[in-house]
């Protein structure tokens, strides 16, 4: 006997909207050939497939929206950068952390960005507050620039409170 949830009859959305949060990606499980105690991100071949699945096969055709509801980058688990006191949290300090976790968690961040290329497919990032130095214009241009200016790659900063991605959904983090 086939069961039919009734929430699952009508396939026939029209975007699909998926939310992922505190995934907390650090400057990775290794640096300088040492365990990194403070990186609490092991699951990227995991989140490869997630945004290879959402732009293939019933999904190849659909509008898809992941919604990154904050925290995705742990800034504040990558002490590895050669900045002091207050230049710790300077833009310069800040972009050198991002270059950290975007190589340490590259294959993430080139499955987020082909699935940003895919027609129809759309990231919105929206800070929380592990990854509040993306409110730095230095630091959010050059996480804009990564994703080629894709307009299809958004960040939501902190002026503004809420992310309406459809009526009667309200997500904040």
């Amino acid at each position: 006997m086939e069961v039919k949830l009734r929430f699952l009859k009508n396939r026939a959305a029209k975007k699909v909207c998926l939310v992922i949060s505190d995934l907390h990606l650090g400057a990775g499980y290794f640096i300088d050939g040492k365990i990194n105690n403070l990186e609490d991100f092991y699951y990227d071949q995991e989140l490869v497939q997630f945004f290879q699945f959402y732009s293939t096969g019933e999904y190849k055709n659909q509008e898809v929206e992941v919604i990154i509801n904050g925290d995705f980058i742990d800034f504040l688990a990558v002490p590895y950068v050669n900045y002091f006191d207050d230049k710790f949290w300077g833009s310069d300090a800040s972009v050198d952390k991002l270059k950290i976790v975007l190589k340490a968690h590259h294959e993430v961040f080139e499955a987020m960005k082909e699935f940003v290329c895919t027609s129809g497919k759309k990231i919105t990032y929206i800070l929380g507050n592990h990854d509040a130095e993306l409110q730095m214009k230095a630091v959010r241009d050059y996480m804009i620039q990564y994703f080629d200016s894709n307009s299809n790659f958004s960040i939501i900063g902190f002026e503004q409170s809420e992310y309406r991605p459809h009526e009667g959904v309200v997500i904040k983090h």
